[in-house]
């Protein structure tokens, strides 16, 4: 359940991911407290802001970026060991990483709803590690 499922979720929709949302983030047992605050920063200033940091971010990206959208950890390209997203980032995670994020059954879960859309990629998420 959280984050990543919810945006693996929106990824396989045709719809706005303002349309998909709420759909997704229930389906994937985000509370309201954690859906609003997403909305919340979504339409701020500080939501519009973000999202033209990170294109500005995308462009300067060194190697260029290939396609989108393209996801680096450490500011490296991780292509398609972005299947396994969440193992990277936990085995990158120089702190202690929360026992359920990183164990096997919740990374086994994550991968296989990536898998489970056609999905090989996620955004970057500046700051994360």
């Amino acid at each position: 359940t959280g984050f990543v499922p919810t945006f693996s979720c929106m990824e396989g929709k045709d719809g706005l991911p303002k349309d998909e949302f709420a759909d997704c983030a229930t389906t994937n047992g985000l509370d309201q407290a954690a859906q609003d605050k997403v909305l919340q920063c979504a339409a701020s200033g500080e939501g519009h802001d973000l999202a033209v940091l990170a294109g500005v971010d995308t462009e300067t990206l060194e190697p260029k970026h290939e396609y989108a959208p393209w996801v680096t950890l450490n500011g490296k390209p991780l292509r398609d060991d972005a299947y396994e997203l969440q193992e990277q980032v936990c085995g990158a995670f120089k702190g202690t990483a929360p026992a359920s994020m990183c164990s096997s059954s919740e990374l086994s879960s994550i991968q296989q709803s990536l898998h489970n859309i056609g999905f090989s990629i996620c955004p970057k998420e500046a700051g994360v590690v």
